[in-house]
């Protein structure tokens, strides 16, 4: 979790360097459309969708990875509900298993979907002349 959160100051960080030089090169631009920097301005939007698109792909997939669990807990517990009497260790180990698991997902999913972003942001401000943290 203080992995998460390291992430998510490190792409603020990277992020307010790269509005701040992006700011500059889009005044430039219009002082002096002819010699803008057009490579760079023309990056601005794509590699958003990009960014953005894998991060709702990692939270798409955390999140059937998540209903998967939640439909095992279902199974197991009813399980352990149809077989009257006291539950097997067994039948009570698969079904906290599943709690595991989604305790797992949950605590991971905001990091997976943040990490596309994070990289881009990296990235973007090590070619605009930046240091970045371990991106």
């Amino acid at each position: 979790m203080m992995q998460f959160f390291g992430h998510i100051a490190e792409t603020w960080m990277a992020s307010a360097h790269v509005i701040e030089r992006r700011s500059r090169l889009l005044h430039a631009a219009s002082r002096d459309p002819l010699s803008a920097d057009y490579a760079e301005l023309g990056r601005m939007v794509p590699e958003k969708v990009d960014a953005l698109t894998r991060s709702a792909i990692a939270g798409a997939q955390a999140a059937s990875a998540l209903h998967a669990e939640v439909w095992g807990s279902w199974q197991a517990g009813l399980q352990i509900l149809s077989s009257g009497g006291w539950p097997a260790r067994g039948e009570v180990d698969a079904f906290m298993a599943h709690f595991t698991r989604m305790s797992g997902i949950a605590l991971s999913t905001g990091d997976h979907m943040l990490d596309p972003v994070r990289k881009r942001v990296n990235s973007n401000a090590r070619r605009l002349g930046h240091r970045t943290g371990n991106g």
